[in-house]
């Protein structure tokens, strides 16, 4: 089973029962609902709020191609250009 931390996250109730039927949970649904009462911290929206457009542009620029491999939508098309 692959389970992305971002999905995690974003959607938490889907990716909680995908893990639960995984390891065959025989009551989910408790299991679920004191999982769900968790905070789960969402690293990647607070790093694109923190960081300044020319820091972002700057990292898209280098990293674009492993970026957009691994899902990430670049915002900036410098890299594109070039």
């Amino acid at each position: 089973m692959k389970l992305h931390h971002e999905s995690l996250v974003s959607n938490p109730l889907e990716s909680l029962e995908r893990i639960s039927k995984f390891i065959e949970l025989e009551n989910p649904k408790k299991w679920i609902e004191r999982v769900q009462a968790m905070k789960l911290y969402d690293g990647n929206k607070k790093s694109t709020v923190d960081s300044g457009n020319a820091q972002t542009q700057m990292i898209e620029n280098i990293q674009a191609d492993m970026l957009i491999r691994y899902g990430y939508r670049c915002e900036s098309s410098s890299k594109e250009e070039q």
